[in-house]
This record gives C-alpha cells, structure tokens and sequence, in this order.
C-alpha cells in the first residue's frame, strides 16, 4: 500500500517504529474513534494557527497557490527565514518557491 511505504520512508532514520500498523483511507467515515480523532487534530491545528498570527502580527493564507505563494515570501521578507522556519511545512512546494524567489 502506498501509504504504507510512505510512513516507512519517512521513518527510515528513527531508531523506534511501529510496524504491522493497519491503514485505511476515509476511516473517519467508518470508525468514530477516527472522527473524534481528526475533529481533535482540527481543532488543535486552528488554535496553534490563531496564535502563529497573533504572535507575529501577521495574517497567514491557508491552502495552496499564488496568494499563499506571495504570503509566504512577504513573511520571510519581514521577519527573515529563521523564523519561517518555525511556521512553515518544509516540505511544500510552496516553501522552496518562497526561499527561491526572495
């Protein structure tokens, strides 16, 4: 399963990992420990949001494209790459496009 190889990959160097794990797309529409499980991963992801933009003063655009593009480039512009570190998914195309066209 592709997730499966996935999760492997990206544990390549931890000394600790769980194996013979079960994964299944759209769970949250078949189990009701999953749905609690993402609404609490949901709610958790908009408070540590809230609290990046009010930190920095600054409104983040959420999802993908242009203006998320032109956001990112304005943060590193304003507050330097250290701390776009500290905000950003690293491994989005949108971050090199943001650390390559500053």
């Amino acid at each position: 399963m592709l997730y499966n190889n996935s999760y492997y990959r990206y544990l390549k160097n931890e000394k600790e990992v769980i194996s013979n794990i079960h994964f299944e797309t759209k769970a949250e529409n078949k189990y009701l420990s999953v749905a609690c499980a993402s609404i609490l991963a949901r709610n958790a992801f908009l408070e540590t949001w809230d609290a990046m933009e009010t930190k920095y003063d600054f409104r983040f655009e959420k999802g993908a494209g242009t203006k998320v593009d032109q956001c990112a480039r304005e943060f590193v512009n304003r507050f330097g790459k250290d701390q776009f570190y500290k905000v950003a998914k690293l491994h989005f195309k949108n971050t090199d496009k943001a650390l390559t066209n500053i």
